[in-house]
């Protein structure tokens, strides 16, 4: 026989799929994939005999074989994701949201619940709940009202004087310039439109579903800094993933590579590949991004013949 050294240097697409009895449910391609290495290790124990007077070694027994997987992915998809975080991909179909409550702040942002939004409606949540405006009655400091024919302002008790605290027997004209009005004991305070104004109150990133004040209010414009409001939107379709909603994950892995060398295939089955947590999962990056994906490959007692591990197969060109 002929001897011929075999070397090396590969290339090759990476595979992964849930196992289902001891097989792959359908096998999908990663993505690229510049790195792929398998590291075996074992753990001996070393009997020393007596006898010799040298406590010579003369037995070394396997106490444990264990085999391990990592690769670099650049395919950053969701799918990919939710193998290295524990998650669960799902598909969230477009819809609306009518009264959303949103805590504002002047001159920061605040999110609401989905993404890629449009149609948005802000509302001061105390205007939208405030009452009719009502003669010769009680009236608490920091009470919201409108008047009897809303001209789309609300109005906020900011001051009151006298024992019993009375708004007047007519109704006052109300500012809508942010001023005041002196109603009886009652001092109201124009706090603005009800519907705030977009590109005046506040501007929208609806991409990110933000909501950025532009200041606080002050003469009706802005935003009534730390109090709610009210969102209506519509949002797109789009994808999500929720982080470690499930236990690590185990998948079949198949690598079908080619040795640039001499053109002949390679392909190596790990029958049960069980993932830890990715690492290296940057947000910015200079160049392109990319996760380190690594775990454990199983002793797998579904696999009758064999190996219980991995196998790997060299096909001529």
């Amino acid at each position: 026989m002929t001897f011929q050294n075999y070397y090396y240097s590969g290339q090759g697409s990476l595979y992964a799929a849930p196992r289902v009895a001891g097989k792959p449910g359908g096998l999908v391609r990663v993505g690229n994939v510049p790195e792929l290495n398998v590291d075996i290790a074992t753990t001996v124990y070393e009997h020393k005999e007596s006898e010799s007077g040298d406590r010579a070694i003369d037995l070394v027994l396997d106490k444990e074989r264990k085999s391990t997987f990592q690769f670099k992915l650049e395919n950053l998809s969701l799918d990919n994701l939710a193998m290295g975080l524990y998650g669960t991909k799902a598909t969230v179909n477009g819809s609306t949201v009518t009264d959303e409550e949103v805590i504002l702040y002047a001159t920061k942002s605040s999110s609401v619940a989905y993404p890629d939004i449009s149609a948005v409606t802000v509302s001061a949540k105390d205007g939208v709940n405030s009452a009719a405006w009502v003669a010769d009655t009680v009236t608490a400091l920091g009470a919201y009202v409108h008047p009897v024919a809303p001209n789309s302002h609300y109005y906020k008790c900011t001051a009151r004087s006298g024992d019993f605290k009375t708004a007047a027997v007519t109704e006052p004209v109300w500012p809508t310039d942010g001023t005041t009005i002196v109603d009886d004991a009652v001092t109201w305070t124009d706090m603005g439109l009800i519907n705030r104004v977009n590109g005046t109150d506040y501007t929208l990133s609806g991409k990110f579903g933000m909501i950025s004040p532009v200041q606080a209010l002050a003469l009706g414009v802005g935003i009534d800094s730390g109090r709610p409001y009210l969102v209506d939107y519509t949002y797109a379709s789009s994808n999500k993933l929720d982080v470690f909603t499930t236990a690590a994950p185990e998948r079949w892995l198949r690598f079908e590579g080619l040795n640039t060398v001499d053109q002949t295939r390679v392909i190596v089955d790990i029958f049960k590949a069980r993932f830890d947590p990715l690492t290296g999962y940057s947000m910015i990056v200079e160049e392109m991004g990319s996760a380190d994906m690594k775990g454990a490959i199983l002793y797998d007692s579904l696999q009758v013949t064999g190996s219980k591990f991995f196998r790997q197969w060299n096909v001529s060109a």
